[in-house]
């Protein structure tokens, strides 16, 4: 999973990550310091991480940075990942991205924060739209260094099913136009104009149970 590409994104998607309260490169270990840049990397756990703890990432109103990999799961079956955040603001959300197309910026999403809060959405075409508001469950653990797994089934007919822990949390429909039913998947972290840094980074940590990427090149 070590050819990826990142984007930053700005204002809008920034702050669909910022939940309401009820509301890779080569194969190195993470050293962090002070002057830890932006990075997206294998851990010793063999979670990919996610770090940085320089300000200029975080933007005026918070930014998004996702991640994906090379291989399309095409059409659409299922997508799932284990997650865990170990640092960063409470309120920003972080998740899977999936049925991400060749431009890169039209995808679905399901993201969490570390209160037990999640939503759905969809970006095509620079439209945004919400398939499941913020919401709280009880299906998700909280707090830090806390592992959850969601999972992201196509049922066909526009129906995805969202799975928190195995257990099933909701249904949304994809009624928009183009229906996304494969693509490419990855991960999303919100990063807050209010983080700590450099003290304190922003470090999240996935590891992807299906499908998964190749891994003799890594």
């Amino acid at each position: 999973m070590n050819k990826y590409a990142s984007i930053l994104i700005c204002a809008i998607c920034s702050i669909l990550l910022v939940s309401c309260p009820t509301t890779i490169k080569e194969e190195v270990i993470i050293t962090p310091t002070k002057t830890q840049t932006l990075d997206w990397q294998k851990d010793s756990e063999s979670f990919i991480q996610f770090y940085t703890n320089e300000s200029k990432y975080s933007g005026l109103s918070g930014n998004t940075l996702w991640n994906w990999g090379t291989v399309k799961n095409n059409p659409i079956t299922y997508v799932e990942t284990e997650l865990k955040k170990i640092s960063g603001d409470k309120n920003y959300g972080y998740g899977i991205i999936f049925c991400v197309q060749d431009t890169g910026v039209d995808y679905l999403s399901v993201v969490i924060d570390i209160e037990g809060n999640y939503q759905v959405i969809r970006e095509v075409n620079n439209v945004t739209s919400i398939l499941k508001k913020w919401a709280l469950s009880t299906n998700l653990k909280k707090g830090y260094n806390v592992i959850n797994k969601i999972k992201a089934e196509y049922k066909g007919n526009k129906k995805f099913s969202i799975y928190f822990n195995d257990v099933l949390e909701t249904d949304v429909m994809d009624n928009i136009s183009p229906e996304l039913t494969g693509g490419y998947f990855g991960y999303a972290v919100g990063i807050s104009n209010m983080e700590n840094f450099p003290d304190v980074p922003v470090d999240v940590r996935f590891k992807q149970l299906y499908p998964v990427e190749p891994t003799t090149d890594i």
